[in-house]
């Protein structure tokens, strides 16, 4: 099959979208499937960027921006409208358009549903949001009509997506996954790496800085677990720290607020953001790896530090009960509050044999998760939608 994946989420961006994109699309290639990546981006200009990563066609397409954002959507629609025309005369016919971000390409992927199929995995918390108000249900039923496939990454996003879809055997649940090559256990710690300390226990947050992801709770937790005791042993690494397409440099600023002004800047290291490529590397040197979302799928971060045995604690959001259960391969607090998150790091902290427990159990859980297994469903979706195909002309 020649299947297009449209998304405004691309490597070198960090987070889950981005990963996901490129591992479906590598699985798939090695599958025997062509695939051509359109990531979109405003810029300064119009301008084109093709290459090749791992054998997948990757069309970096930027357009010149606007500040009124609706007047952007239609300049970005008419602009990646364009490209699909110009991949289906360079590559040939295309069979199927694979769209993962929401709206950003929605009236594009909507355009050539008559011609080739179109499948829309639900990522993002965005769509969970408008589908609690009825208008914009109505607006999300009309924008996404016409839509072959619907993929949800958790069981939530999968339900509140059934409204889209007139055929159910075209909805499915089909998690993120997680690169088990990759993603293992004996990776070596070197801490010198990132300049953090040897011998110390390390607690890492790896999500990208934006409000959804609720980094400043754990901020906030640091500060009670290090006002309730007095401790050299214990470093607190976060991620996600710099200006970038996909974080919040406002909401970046007052996290690192919450840490200056409790006076405990030595106990915590930023990385930034750190390209895909080390995030095993990151890792590895933690010993818990703190999620504290307020809304999340399953998780790509907490599937890649299980898969590492490293400990997990998340908020009780989204996808998480999907991978964790509380006590047996994580643990899981409500979301927004510092209060358990501190209680729930430390009380691993200081139980080292449920803390090995938990590691143990999780390893063996998401071996049901490799990309491997999530290529094979989503290949298996693509197959059922083709026999339905009658392809037309771009």
């Amino acid at each position: 099959m020649r299947i297009i994946m449209l998304t405004a989420d691309f490597l070198p961006n960090i987070g889950g979208i981005a990963s996901h994109v490129y591992h479906l699309s590598t699985e798939l290639t090695n599958r025997g499937h062509e695939v051509i990546v359109i990531n979109a981006l405003s810029g300064r200009k119009n301008r084109l960027e093709s290459y090749q990563l791992e054998g997948v066609h990757v069309i970096k397409a930027e357009f010149i921006g606007h500040s009124i954002g609706k007047i952007e959507w239609l300049k970005r629609t008419a602009y990646v409208n364009s490209i699909v025309k110009m991949v289906n005369k360079q590559f040939g016919p295309v069979d199927l358009i694979h769209q993962h971000d929401h709206l950003d390409s929605t009236l594009s992927a909507k355009r050539f549903h008559k011609i080739c199929k179109w499948v829309w995995t639900n990522h993002t918390s965005g769509y969970i949001e408008q589908y609690e108000s009825p208008m914009k249900r109505r607006l999300l039923k009309w924008l996404y009509h016409g839509v072959h496939a619907v993929i949800g990454v958790s069981e939530e996003r999968t339900q509140k997506a059934r409204m889209l879809i007139n055929d159910e055997q075209f909805l499915r649940y089909i998690p993120n996954g997680v690169n088990t090559r990759r993603f293992r256990p004996d990776i070596p710690k070197d801490c010198n790496r990132f300049g953090l300390e040897e011998g110390k226990f390390t607690i890492l947050c790896p999500s990208r800085m934006t409000e959804v992801k609720g980094n400043i709770y754990f901020a906030e937790a640091i500060k009670k677990i290090l006002q309730d005791r007095t401790t050299e042993d214990l470093q607190f690494v976060f991620l996600g720290s710099e200006e970038a397409p996909n974080t919040n440099i406002e909401y970046i600023n007052a996290v690192k607020r919450v840490i200056t002004d409790s006076g405990i800047t030595s106990y915590v290291k930023y990385l930034g953001n750190i390209p895909m490529e080390e995030m095993e590397k990151v890792y590895a040197v933690a010993d818990i790896v703190v999620l504290p979302s307020l809304q999340e799928a399953v998780s790509l971060a907490a599937l890649e530090a299980m898969a590492m045995k490293k400990a997990v604690v998340a908020s009780n959001v989204g996808g998480f009960p999907e991978i964790i259960t509380s006590g047996q391969t994580g643990l899981l607090v409500p979301p927004k509050s510092s209060d358990e998150l501190a209680k729930a790091i430390v009380k691993l902290y200081q139980n080292q044999e449920m803390l090995e427990q938990i590691t143990n159990t999780a390893f063996e859980k998401v071996k049901d998760y490799s990309w491997s297994i999530i290529a094979e469903k989503t290949e298996s979706l693509y197959k059922g939608l083709i026999n339905y195909s009658i392809r037309g002309e771009i």
